[in-house]
């Protein structure tokens, strides 16, 4: 039987990180450095923040009162409004889900917690896994790539992995959760507490239809630290690490720039290049990252070119558009994404106004910011008329 204990080791350690907390916030906000401390081993670590040693480092935790009790194993204890099931599992157990191989050049946690069907996070030890990241103040394309993206992934057999974050990671995890696959949050905080609060619903969902993980114990409030230390835990999780829209500022970049000091494949969805919220991405592709425009070329870069088809995200859905709308939307797919633009390419206002509707109420296209037109990601390329 696994999953019921968790050894002395693991929870000593795992309540000096804890107790660190404060430490950690003034000096380390940055992944790989936060990575390489964390890989120290205990008195190491208390030495670097300052102590003699892990034993004075637990001495001054106990006399603040920070120390904290792991909950019971198997705990069905109520959070998020549902009976969710929440399990602490340390790295010696085989339930676990990142292997040695996986987990040695990373500093994983002593202790994961898991809430929700955590048999989903057991299955990332041996199947394989995409993150999708990126800005939180995401634009409307970058929400709706990354929304089929996670869909057509998570009908494509893969899990889908993210933070509970507003942007791109919302619209990750909500699309995973549509098409039926295994979705993943990793927190910052403890998995009993929904942070941000307004995403209570997200949260509800995952924790019935997939599974919250998280280092921190019961009731802990995400601090500036563990931010940067969750992406370590979502860097080592993925096969591949998928960057939707992202800044050019080193809170959108650090995760990316992690996975690949880890060797794992990273990739960006390229976006307009006036677009602030797409810069990010644009040197993250200028450096050599996979591009990608749809599910397929994702599981091209994890299978092999072809290996692998991926499905039609939400496809019983949509209708097809009528063939006669085929040169619009190869007009849209080659800038003329207005109406404006569309009449100067030579078509009708109400050839232009009808097919503009029809498409986006077939679910090709989406309404953009400015008013322009999108494809919307998941669907046939179109072909030039």
């Amino acid at each position: 039987m696994t999953g019921l204990h968790v050894c002395e080791q693991c929870r000593l350690r795992s309540q000096l990180v804890e107790q660190l907390g404060v430490r950690f916030d003034v000096r380390h906000c940055d992944t790989e450095r936060m990575a390489a401390l964390l890989a120290l081993p205990d008195d190491e670590l208390a030495i670097a923040l300052g102590f003699t040693d892990a034993d004075s480092a637990r001495a001054a935790g106990r006399s603040k009162g920070s120390q904290s009790a792991l909950p019971s194993p198997r705990a069905g204890h109520a959070i998020g409004g549902t009976a969710a099931q929440v399990l602490e599992i340390c790295r010696h157990d085989p339930l676990y889900p990142l292997g040695p191989g996986r987990a040695e050049a990373w500093a994983p946690p002593a202790v994961l917690r898991a809430a929700g069907d955590v048999a989903r996070a057991q299955s990332l030890s041996h199947d394989p896994a995409v993150a999708i990241v990126g800005t939180r103040r995401a634009t409307d394309y970058g929400l709706d790539v990354a929304h089929n993206l996670a869909c057509e992934l998570a009908g494509a057999g893969l899990a889908v992995i993210s933070g509970l974050a507003e942007g791109i990671a919302a619209a990750a995890l909500t699309g995973s959760l549509k098409g039926k696959g295994t979705t993943i949050s990793v927190m910052a905080g403890g998995v009993d507490v929904c942070a941000p609060a307004d995403r209570r619903t997200l949260y509800d969902a995952i924790l019935t239809g997939g599974c919250i993980l998280s280092e921190h114990g019961s009731k802990s409030r995400a601090r500036r630290w563990a931010y940067a230390a969750r992406n370590r835990i979502i860097s080592g999780l993925a096969s591949v690490v998928v960057v939707v829209e992202a800044e050019q500022r080193p809170g959108d970049l650090m995760l990316p720039r992690f996975a690949q000091t880890l060797g794992r494949p990273v990739a960006a969805v390229p976006g307009r290049v006036t677009s602030a919220s797409s810069r990010g991405t644009h040197e993250l592709l200028a450096a050599g990252a996979h591009l990608i425009r749809d599910a397929q070329d994702v599981l091209d870069v994890l299978c092999g070119a072809g290996a692998q088809v991926a499905p039609s995200a939400n496809t019983a859905e949509r209708r097809a558009p009528p063939g006669r709308h085929s040169s619009i939307l190869a007009l849209v797919s080659r800038g003329a994404d207005t109406l404006d633009a569309l009449r100067s390419a030579g078509v009708g206002y109400e050839q232009a106004i009808v097919a503009l509707t029809e498409l986006e109420l077939a679910g090709r296209l989406i309404r953009g910011d400015g008013g322009r037109y999108l494809l919307s990601v998941g669907r046939p390329r179109p072909r030039a008329a």
